[in-house]
C-alpha cells in the first residue's frame, strides 16, 4: 500500500478519485491503467468535519463565514485523501479472494 500513489507506477491519484471513489471500489490508474482501489475510508474525518461545521454554524449566521468554513473543510478532506490514502492493487486483492484453498 502507498500514500496516495499507485503501487505499480507511483502515479498520484486525482482529487476526484480521492474524494469520490469509495473504499474498495476499483478504478484505473491514470498513469499505467492498473486497477487500483482505496483501502481506507475518510468516514471519521468527514463526520468530525460535519460536527465542527455544525458547532461553528451554531455560533454564527454569517453565510460568508459558513461558506468559507465549508469549502475549507472539503479541501482538507480531499487533500488528505490524495496524499494519505492507502492505495492497493485491486486485481491482487480479487485474485487472493478467488484462489481455491489447497487443503
Amino acid at each position: 500500500m502507498s500514500d496516495g500513489k499507485c503501487p505499480k507506477c507511483g502515479t498520484r491519484i486525482t482529487a476526484f478519485q480521492a474524494g469520490f471513489k469509495g473504499r474498495k471500489k476499483p478504478f484505473e490508474c491514470r498513469g499505467c491503467g492498473q486497477k487500483i482501489q482505496k483501502a481506507n475510508s475518510e468516514l471519521w474525518l468527514a463526520m468530525g468535519a460535519f460536527a465542527a461545521f455544525w458547532g461553528i454554524k451554531s455560533q454564527t449566521d454569517d453565510i460568508a463565514v459558513l461558506a468559507a468554513v465549508f469549502f475549507a473543510m472539503c479541501a482538507v478532506i480531499v487533500l488528505k485523501s490524495m496524499y494519505r490514502a492507502q492505495i492497493e492493487l485491486a486485481d491482487a486483492v480479487e485474485g487472493m479472494a478467488q484462489e481455491p484453498s489447497s487443503s
